[in-house]
């Protein structure tokens, strides 16, 4: 029980259950060796859905076999996976699942004919694999399994993440032990997944239950003082509380060695940690310490070397001359040899430490030393890398992991006992700590973060993993990231407000689109007087995408993070790597620090390198900290580098954002509008002096900022930040806004003078928009519904003030077809009038042709038209 409430407590459980995430409505997936549906953390009353989808059973949402046999394997890897992932049982004080109300839907890749094979359909991932996961409702999957090298599988997994952008795979980094290589693992290194690596538990965790394997000597005193590897011997006041369980599964444990795969079955007494406290060294005489010491003081550190005698035997020498502790020093260039008792209990050597240490190390150990043992590594920690964890390890190689999650000795569901625990350790055990996260961030995102500022209906696979990062912290004396851990571990709750905290320490969360031709570029502010608390996260960016698959794996589209702000004087800093000379181009992350009371910032998100120039790319972007948001950006004017060489007077508060193409439709015009971007209209003719109405429709319309203007495109910008206004002046021009039937109506009227008939194109009605959406690129449409008397209609091109002048055709022409048109018109109104007349006649005249048509009649003409009608230039019903 202490040791599930230390890693949850290594994972912010308790306290993210406390604000209410706990995975409820979420579902996740696991592919493995099954799972022990008989055990209390998954079994119900109902029937587990095998090979079906159920909404039914509390657990299970279907346990589906791919070559699998509906049970978990001999070493229970499937169950323990499970329940560190959706467990709601509770031993201790907490569940024993990080999301303890989400469900689960099993794929089951194992069978007990081979054990510990996984049947893993690596040639068909997307559709005999991740469509199983999908079609049952999971969107984040573990898969604990891993290849030493799969470029293929890594080119699949990215294209079925491509193809399916809310479908987020979770890999472990992989297990590498001392004899072999510590690079990473497929598909681990895939550009759409999130990759974890393993960290230790809570330190708590080791320090309850302290084992051989993180145990060191300190040299000198307080807690700085260099570290020694030292093994505690299995007798004295580090005898394993378990001691012939320990010593069934001791060696191969210390067959890892150095990768520290936790081996909790030989915990000692915690009690027996720190009995030597900053005692002196002195080397025995004889040096083996097989006889009766000679001059040896009381209360020192009896420093011995292995041989000849048992180790029993030097440590009752050693006890015998006064020592308070013995080192005994290895063979030069041998393995560590586990130190154990040859005649049982010693009472005389009970209460004293005994380490071994190796010979390189012990050279530095002199006599009158200060040395203190046994302790537990400094640099077990749960935002350190368990040395198992393989990592990308490459230098300029893609950051694999991107964070890490507890994976060292993990309590959590047994198989084959109906409410039993177990340990086991591995990146596996953090890919399921990993997916379960991901369950509680998709909660928070669509059920309680706050609406105005995070909260999505539909979270995409890349803001999952934004989020995540944005709430990692990598070991201290670390900036940003390291190869080893990543961005480092999730402080989740640190990171994630409640909804009533929101409004306080807002999390802006947006989804949205950019193209190399037109950078999204933001404009946020944090308080120059706001100050950063003990221990709380600095303000953070974070931007990260979904990239099309490519067989080398490089990034096809290469988009780039970067702010500028007025605390730093506009110095341009770069995601990943703040001092860098140029951008990252390897990540499909980036993360980028600020410091509290920046100021205002023009955050950029910016693509290159495409293959295609128009094309554009679904991003996602997570600001974490105290940041607002101003449509009025009033960095623009300060900041002289964002705008350098460019001429802003047609492109709103940043210089390259030009007024968004508009397509003729129909009647109406269609403007895309861009998450927390001014978009333009512009072109848009009138008629001469009077009244306007210009409706915006579209889901997107209530969250539009709004302003107008008859000047010029250099006036768009000048609404002010906040509500859109109920009414602004420019100029002579009054403007009102009002929400009618569902439609954003723009109301105004044009004095003559200004917009003289006989000179219509001289007055355009310039409109630009600030959409404060967050959830994808939007389209409204843009429409005149009332203008003055004398508007004739207007194609759809007259948007852009097309003319005669403008379409080349020459006057003489013009008036030519005019004439013509007139023509036809008079001679349909004769033939209309004729065919009255004759039907009338007939009637009166011939009764009994009646049922003859006329076939010079057949064709209706049109009603004539008025000279002038309510205009209609752009028209929405």
């Amino acid at each position: 029980g202490s040791l599930g409430a230390a890693v949850l407590n290594a994972a912010s459980a308790p306290e993210l259950h406390a604000m209410g995430l706990r995975g409820a409505g979420q579902i996740v997936g696991l592919g493995d060796t099954g799972v022990d549906v008989q055990s209390c953390s998954f079994s119900d009353v109902v029937a587990v859905p095998y090979d079906e989808v159920s909404a039914a059973h509390r657990k299970i949402a279907a346990y589906i076999t791919v070559h699998g046999d509906r049970q978990d394997g001999p070493d229970g890897h499937g169950t323990h996976i499970a329940g560190s992932m959706v467990s709601g049982a509770v031993f201790g004080s907490v569940p024993s699942g990080i999301a303890p109300e989400a469900r689960i839907v099993v794929v089951d890749v194992e069978d007990a004919v081979r054990p510990r094979v996984y049947n893993v359909p690596e040639t068909s991932i997307g559709n005999s694999y991740f469509d199983l996961f999908r079609h049952a409702g999971a969107r984040a999957v573990c898969s604990p399994w891993s290849y030493p090298s799969h470029a293929s599988l890594e080119y699949d997994v990215d294209q079925y993440v491509w193809e399916n952008p809310d479908f987020l795979p979770v890999f472990p980094s992989g297990n590498s032990l001392a004899s072999t290589s510590q690079a990473l693992h497929a598909p681990c290194g895939a550009k759409n997944v999130l990759c974890v690596g393993a960290s230790y538990n809570a330190r708590q965790a080791y320090l309850l239950e302290p084992s051989f394997v993180h145990a060191v000597l300190r040299i000198g005193t307080g807690t700085d003082g260099d570290e020694i590897a030292a093994l505690p011997a299995f007798f004295g006041a580090t005898t394993p509380r378990e001691l012939l369980e320990c010593q069934s599964v001791a060696e191969t444990c210390l067959d890892g060695l150095p990768s520290g795969v936790a081996c909790p079955e030989c915990a000692f007494d915690a009690a027996g940690l720190g009995v030597v406290s900053e005692a002196a060294v002195q080397r025995a005489d004889p040096a083996d310490g097989c006889r009766p010491l000679s001059g040896f003081t009381r209360g020192a550190v009896c420093l011995v070397d292995r041989g000849v005698c048992p180790f029993t035997d030097k440590a009752l020498n050693c006890v015998k001359a006064g020592a308070v502790g013995v080192v005994v020093v290895n063979y030069i260039g041998t393995d560590p040899k586990l130190m154990v008792s040859t005649d049982g209990s010693i009472s005389e050597i009970a209460h004293i430490p005994a380490v071994l240490v190796g010979h390189e190390a012990a050279q530095s150990l002199r006599d009158g030393q200060v040395v203190s043992f046994p302790l537990i590594s400094r640099g077990v920690a749960a935002t350190q890398r368990a040395p198992y964890s393989s990592f990308n390890a490459k230098p300029g190689s893609r950051l694999k992991p991107e964070v890490v999650f507890p994976g060292d000795s993990i309590e959590s569901t047994a198989s084959g006992v109906l409410c039993g625990r177990k340990s086991m350790s591995g990146t596996s055990q953090s890919c399921g700590f990993g997916a379960g996260t991901v369950a509680l961030v998709r909660e928070y995102l669509v059920k309680f973060a706050d609406p105005g500022f995070a909260r999505l209906a539909q979270p995409l696979a890349s803001t999952l993993r934004a989020l995540i990062v944005s709430a990692a912290s990598p070991p201290s004396g670390v900036a940003t990231m390291s190869p080893e851990v990543g961005f480092g571990l999730p402080a989740l709750a640190q990171a994630l407000a409640s909804s009533s905290e929101a409004a306080a320490s807002p999390m802006i969360v947006l989804q949205s689109q950019v193209s190399a031709t037109r950078p999204q570029r933001y404009c946020f502010s944090i308080s120059r007087s706001s100050s950063l608390a003990a221990g709380a996260l600095p303000p953070r960016l974070v931007l990260a995408w979904t990239d099309p698959p490519d067989r080398s794996g490089r990034l096809v589209h290469d988009l780039d993070l970067s702010a500028e702000c007025d605390a730093e004087a506009w110095r341009r800093r770069l995601a990943n790597d703040a001092e860098a000379a140029a951008p990252d181009t390897v990540n499909t992350v980036e993360k980028l620090l600020l410091a509290a009371g920046t100021g205002a910032c023009v955050v950029t998100v910016a693509m290159k390198n495409s293959p295609t120039p128009s094309a554009s790319q679904t991003f996602s972007l997570v600001a974490a900290g105290p940041f607002t948001v101003q449509a009025d950006c009033e960095a623009f004017e300060a900041s002289s580098s964002v705008c350098a060489g460019e001429d802003a007077s047609e492109h709103g508060p940043f210089c390259g954002q030009a007024p968004a193409e508009v397509a003729a439709k129909g009647d109406g015009v269609e403007l895309r509008v861009s998450p927390l971007q001014w978009s333009g209209v512009y072109g848009l003719d009138l008629c001469g002096g009077g009244k306007y109405k210009v409706a915006i429709a579209g889901a997107a319309a209530s969250r539009l900022e709004l302003s107008a203007s008859l000047a010029s495109s250099a006036a768009l910008w000048s609404s002010p930040a906040g509500a859109r206004p109920a009414t602004w002046r420019e100029g002579e021009v009054e403007f009102s806004i009002a929400d009618v039937d569902g439609h954003v109506v723009l109301d105004f009227e044009v004095p003559a003078q200004i917009a003289p008939e006989q000179d219509a194109a001289a007055a355009r009605l310039y409109m630009s928009a600030f959409y404060r959406g967050r959830e994808g690129v939007a389209t409204v449409s843009v429409a005149f519904l009332e203008a003055p008397s004398q508007c004739m209609p207007k194609p759809s091109s007259s948007l852009r003030g097309t003319s005669a002048e403008s379409s080349g055709l020459a006057p003489g022409v013009v008036a030519l077809l005019v004439i013509l048109a007139v023509v036809s018109f008079a001679t349909l109104v004769a033939l209309f009038l004729f065919c009255q007349f004759r039907a009338q006649r007939q009637a009166r005249v011939a009764p009994s042709d009646a049922g003859v048509e006329d076939l010079r009649c057949t064709a209706k003409a049109s009603p004539a038209s008025p000279a002038r009608s309510a205009p209609r230039a752009i028209f929405l019903s």
